[in-house]
């Protein structure tokens, strides 16, 4: 093993070159599967895996925890040309034209409506957090499939089984800490 300190010889050389934190972060990103929409296809990859959580701290009036459902699984894009990212953790990353297959999606959502809260003031700064977005656009979903919404008292049993094991397109995106996030939920039109 090779340690260095200040006499030794020729460390000036090795260790004389620049670190582009940009350049590595941007090649970093372009490891990852590229930020697009992604199909799932319950056939080929099986259906999505679907978990439940409840907080133990975000609590509705009667004392009852916030539901959170995650699915999680594979799904497939086809970039029909080179792709560079605009913005986000990987901008500037780019892709290849090509088949992609996105190894983990995982879409989380809450049924149980909360505001948003700004992280730095805990402000409430708009209506609707994004866990109740994601909701909405997966009950959007299932009415575009089904021409209206899940009914009766296991609606939400119905949406969670209608996302789990039919095709859905699923917006991902690369967050700054070079991790992947869907941040849209979208039915997929058949035709």
């Amino acid at each position: 093993m090779n340690t260095y300190d200040d006499d030794t010889p020729g460390m000036d050389e090795d260790f004389q070159r620049e670190v582009d934190v940009l350049k590595t972060k941007k090649d970093l990103a372009s490891t990852l599967p590229p930020p697009i929409t992604y199909q799932t296809d319950p056939e080929e990859f099986g259906p999505l895996i679907v978990s439940k959580s409840r907080s133990e701290t975000d609590l509705n009036e009667d004392g009852q925890g916030r539901l959170t459902v995650t699915l999680t699984g594979r799904g497939k894009a086809i970039l029909r040309a080179p792709f560079t990212a605009k913005s986000g953790g990987a901008k500037g990353a780019t892709w290849p034209s090509g088949e992609y297959i996105a190894p983990r999606l995982q879409a989380r959502f809450s049924p149980d409506q909360r505001p948003k809260v700004s992280r730095e003031t805990g402000e409430v700064v708009g209506p609707v957090d994004f866990l109740y977005q994601m909701y909405c656009q997966a009950a959007l979903a299932y009415e575009g499939a089904f021409g209206e919404g899940p009914k009766g008292p296991d609606g939400l049993q119905q949406l969670i089984t209608f996302l789990s094991t039919r095709p859905i397109a699923l917006r991902m995106n690369i967050t700054g800490e070079l991790d992947t996030m869907v941040v849209a939920i979208q039915g997929v039109r058949r035709g």
